[in-house]
């Protein structure tokens, strides 16, 4: 499939910020090696470039004599978006599926987009974890014969915009020159500034934390910065300092993350939920490179065989 068989797809967490030297990507695609698939992937790329919107693609985004493995990391924690390809071969790869966890995990924005018909139903050809994460999603269809690529790449395009992701647009300010300023305007002004210093004041006060890259806070949906806490009983929960001090989520006792390398296994995935290991890492002491997080042990899951615990990453 072109990925390396032995260890981890990718070590996202000890990649913080976009490697030197190189711009960062808004759009990961993610995708299968079929060659028709290539040359679709190829075509899409090129239609986004067209457009402003700049994509990862492994083939032209990982330099010459780089580690495969973490250059996928790379392009994974920096970009905003994950495109997948969803093929039968994409269904099936532990690799693609590592990728499209991990977005997701990550709460990356995910665009599916169905290159080929597949059955999504309850026996169908789709895994539980891949139906998870994109059953939800409105897909966008790309199959040869069916859809016209045009179209599709324009209702793609229009849902990248939707989500914030946009390509280099020049905007055009408005001419204030002789216009009254009246007592209502004065009064939204003098708003505005007020808004504007509080918003400097949390700023600076954030710029000497650390960010938890693409964390977002589960109740005011902002970033992360400084102590991050993990709740220890609903999946993927997060708060920032600011609500947990507010008591926001106590019912639930919260992990502690204070850095984002901080606890995090890096390189290493829960063989059960796929997801990226916090806490404590349980790896079996029989089965080759297998491992489970916390939450996956606690719910007994792989409890025929010893696993040994590691505490620090």
């Amino acid at each position: 499939e072109g990925f390396r068989e032995s260890g981890s797809i990718c070590d996202i967490g000890s990649v913080m910020s976009k490697p030197e030297g190189r711009s960062r990507k808004e759009i990961f695609i993610s995708y299968g090696r079929e060659d028709e698939v290539k040359d679709f992937v190829k075509k899409l790329k090129d239609s986004l470039e067209g457009r402003r919107l700049s994509s990862w693609l492994d083939t032209t985004d990982i330099p010459a004599g780089s580690d495969w493995h973490a250059e996928i990391g790379v392009g994974l924690q920096n970009c905003r978006a994950l495109i997948a390809i969803i093929t039968k071969k994409y269904i099936s790869s532990r690799f693609c599926k590592k990728e499209l966890y991990g977005a997701n995990t990550d709460g990356k924005k995910i665009f599916p987009i169905i290159f080929e018909d597949f059955d999504l139903g309850a026996n169908g050809e789709v895994g539980a974890g891949v139906k998870y994460v994109i059953s939800d999603i409105n897909w966008t269809f790309f199959r040869k014969g069916k859809d016209d690529f045009a179209e599709s790449v324009a209702k793609l395009i229009d849902g990248l915009n939707a989500a914030g992701i946009k390509g280099e647009v020049e905007v055009e300010e408005e001419n204030e020159e002789g216009e009254d300023t009246e007592d209502g305007e004065e009064e939204e002004e003098e708003e505005e500034e007020e808004e504007e210093e509080e918003e400097e004041e949390v700023k600076e006060e954030e710029e000497v934390k650390e960010l938890h890259p693409r964390v977002s806070c589960d109740i005011c949906n902002g970033a992360v910065y400084g102590t991050r806490y993990k709740c220890t009983v609903c999946p993927n929960y997060d708060l920032c300092e600011r609500c947990k001090a507010k008591g926001r989520h106590a019912e639930h006792a919260m992990t502690a993350i204070k850095s984002p390398k901080d606890r995090c296994h890096r390189g290493f995935f829960c063989d059960i939920c796929e997801s990226f290991i916090y806490g404590i890492r349980y790896k079996c002491l029989k089965c080759s490179n297998y491992d489970l997080c916390w939450e996956c042990k606690g719910k007994g899951h792989h409890s025929k065989h010893k696993m040994k615990a590691f505490e620090a990453p």
